[in-house]
């Protein structure tokens, strides 16, 4: 539809960014950029039904969220996010839901505003708060935030840093803190 012809390999070296920002550093010509974004979004709520959460996350979360705040930091639009939540995780209670269109500064991952909200936002300092993600720009937004940061193995990218904490599986996490 938009003449685009770009390896899946290449998208994948800037997933957690926000979308507009992916498609900046893929040169998506900014002309075309809204309707490739709207369009591709469109097709995520389509295909919904594809999405397989990754196991034991959902039961894991429920029993962390009895003894911790949890907060969830994505950079998928709001629609998408509640959509994905709503379907997935509807008994998980989850603190807070940061989305990029709620950050004030509007700067995403790496960009430390949205963990920062996050804290402000659930009273909690930084300094007490662990950031697990699966992406370099998650380790990269928890370095530039000063908050620690677990790497999630079960997730989609290896950790870059080579004395990165990380956890193989979920519930190695989760027995992890709740013992």
């Amino acid at each position: 539809i938009f003449g685009i012809d770009i390896e899946f390999k290449e998208f994948i070296k800037y997933v957690g960014k926000k979308f507009d920002e992916i498609l900046y550093d893929l040169k998506i010509d900014s002309s075309i950029s809204g309707k490739f974004s709207d369009l591709y979004f469109a097709k995520c709520v389509e295909y919904l039904d594809l999405i397989k959460p990754f196991e034991d996350v959902n039961s894991s979360l429920k029993e962390l969220s009895r003894k911790f705040k949890i907060s969830i930091n994505t950079s998928k639009p709001k629609k998408n996010t509640n959509l994905i939540l709503k379907k997935f995780f509807s008994d998980v209670d989850f603190d807070f839901v940061c989305c990029p269109e709620l950050i004030p500064s509007n700067r995403g991952k790496p960009a430390p505003d949205s963990l920062l909200y996050i804290c402000s936002n659930i009273g909690i300092d930084p300094k007490n708060t662990i950031y697990v993600g699966d992406m370099d720009v998650d380790s990269e937004c928890a370095k530039r935030s000063s908050i620690n940061y677990i790497h999630a193995g079960w997730g989609y990218g290896k950790p870059h840093e080579v004395n990165a904490i990380w956890f193989e599986t979920i519930i190695d996490f989760k027995n992890y803190f709740l013992n």
